[in-house]
């Protein structure tokens, strides 16, 4: 089996804890061959789709290491394609994935349609009824408004990933109408604005439609927010029966969209984020779970590439 992996530049990749590379460790144990790739290698000639691609191994220090010169060969020589690159979710990115629509591979992970379909802020939206209070506006009076309602909000830019630009405000705060001000631009952009929960902080690893891991991240006393990179640690998890059931009513909805490979993030028992681009923490999760994650991904490309 033959694989393809779009992904930010493979020096850029930090073991031990980039999902990424596990996944390509995890294939190489099966003798399948590895291949990386970023977006701008991506061609199309008289209509048919290639890639500039290197053929990929893992080093005993679980980095990335090139085993070839990059090869220009045609997209449909991969059994399967893997979308691994960080977000934000951009033109490139949408270039991306409509050059490897043209492909003839039907195993694309997560799906072209998918990607395109799941802001990891907004896609959220289509469950309300699974999430806090939450509007997105580029209304400075509207968000004003909001956090005198729910008396503490969560702002999150639209095109970030990691906790990266989240900031927190409460009513009284005196810097709370110039963070508004900030994350919208002065009101030109949009930004989303979520009433703040205390709670506890859930990532939930959703593979071909089945919950197949839960981890708690812990956060630093000294940052509300709890990602890993951030200094929160992990430890093994579970769903509350409330919990289970708003995930219940998620799961048809990304099997249906090919949204095979997904992180959920809860706090308090509520959605906060659907992430589809990079979802991370496997390796934190198999840390404290023994449970290889990266196996469940491999053997689902495998169903998938021959079905």
């Amino acid at each position: 089996m033959k694989i393809l992996y779009l992904i930010d530049p493979l020096k850029t990749l930090t073991p031990p804890t980039d999902t990424a590379l596990l996944l390509i460790k995890e294939a190489a144990k099966r003798r399948y061959r590895n291949y990386t790739a970023e977006h701008s290698d991506l061609r199309v000639k008289n209509g048919i789709p290639s890639v500039s691609a290197v053929e990929t191994g893992i080093d005993k220090k679980g980095s990335g290491m090139p085993k070839s010169q990059p090869q220009h060969v045609d997209l449909n020589f991969f059994d399967a394609i893997v979308f691994r690159h960080n977000p934000p979710f951009d033109v490139d990115y949408l270039h991306a994935t409509q050059i490897v629509d043209l492909a003839k591979c039907g195993t694309v992970l997560n799906s072209t349609h998918g990607l395109r379909a799941a802001n990891e802020k907004l896609y959220a939206l289509n469950f309300p009824e699974a999430m806090p209070e939450t509007i997105l506006t580029k209304s400075k009076d509207e968000a004003v408004a909001f956090l005198a309602d729910v008396k503490a909000v969560v702002a999150k830019p639209l095109d970030s990933f990691g906790g990266v630009g989240v900031v927190m405000m409460r009513t009284g705060d005196i810097g709370a109408r110039s963070l508004i001000d900030l994350m919208t631009a002065e009101g030109t952009r949009h930004a989303l604005f979520q009433k703040y929960i205390k709670g506890v902080d859930k990532r939930v690893f959703v593979i071909d439609g089945r919950v197949e891991g839960v981890m708690l991240r812990v956060g630093a006393a000294t940052d509300f927010r709890q990602n890993m990179h951030l200094g929160g640690q992990p430890t093994l998890g579970e769903l509350t029966p409330i919990e289970k059931r708003r995930i219940d009513s998620i799961l048809p909805r990304l099997k249906s969209d090919g949204l095979n490979f997904v992180g959920l993030d809860l706090i308090g028992g509520f959605l906060s984020e659907i992430n589809v681009t990079s979802p991370t923490g496997f390796w934190h999760y198999q840390k404290v779970s023994r449970r290889m994650l990266t196996r469940e991904v491999v053997d689902m490309l495998t169903r998938m590439a021959e079905n």
